[in-house]
C-alpha cells in the first residue's frame, strides 16, 4: 500500500511538470528551402464592397483544387437554386456552401486557412492549372469563390478575395 500511495504522489508530482513542459516548449521547425521548380498562392480576403461582416475575414478555408471540381461544385448549387427557389437565396447558399467546401476538399490538391490579417499562402504547388475555391458565410452575407488559377515554374501568384471576384455573393 505504501508503495502505491509513493507513486501516485510521484506521478502526482511528475504529471504536471510533464504536461507543462510538453505545451510550453516550442518545436521549431526549419523552414524548407523554396523548389525553383514548383510556384507559390499568397491569397487574401478583404472587405472591400462590403461582403465580409468583418474585416479581414479570419478563418476562412481555401481550396486549390484539380480542375473538374467545377462541375461538381456547380452542380451542388444547381440543386440547391433548384430546390429553394427565390425564397431564402442566404440560407440556401449558406447550406450549400458546407457541401460544395465538401467536393472542394476532396478534390484538393492544397488547402490553407485565412489568419488575423485575412491572409493564408500555399507553398510547393506543382506547375498547372487549377480551381481556387473559397466559400464565405455570416448572418449577413454568403458567397464564394471559385477562380481559374495558373502557376509556373518558381512563380509566386497574389489573389485577392472580394466581392468583385466572387462568383456568388448574396446580402441578407
Amino acid at each position: 500500500m505504501r508503495t502505491r500511495t509513493l507513486c501516485m504522489a510521484c506521478a502526482a508530482v511528475l504529471l504536471p511538470f510533464t504536461v507543462y513542459a510538453a505545451y510550453t516548449i516550442p518545436i521549431q521547425k526549419k523552414a524548407a528551402p523554396a523548389d525553383p521548380e514548383q510556384a507559390s498562392l499568397v491569397i487574401k480576403a478583404t472587405s472591400q464592397s462590403g461582403l465580409f461582416s468583418t474585416s479581414p475575414k479570419q478563418g476562412m478555408e481555401v481550396y486549390l483544387c484539380k480542375p473538374d471540381v467545377k462541375e461538381d461544385i456547380e452542380q451542388v448549387r444547381k440543386i440547391g437554386k433548384m430546390l429553394a427557389g427565390k425564397k431564402h437565396e442566404h440560407q440556401t447558399l449558406s447550406a450549400d456552401l458546407v457541401f460544395m467546401r465538401g467536393k472542394a476538399g476532396e478534390q484538393s490538391v492544397k488547402h490553407c486557412t485565412t489568419g488575423k490579417e485575412g491572409t493564408c499562402s500555399m507553398t510547393g504547388i506543382p506547375p498547372g492549372s487549377y480551381l481556387l475555391y473559397a466559400g464565405y458565410t455570416s448572418s449577413y452575407s454568403a458567397g464564394y469563390w471559385l477562380l481559374p488559377v495558373s502557376v509556373t515554374k518558381g512563380e509566386s501568384v497574389n489573389i485577392t478575395l472580394d466581392k468583385n471576384n466572387a462568383t456568388e455573393c448574396i446580402k441578407k
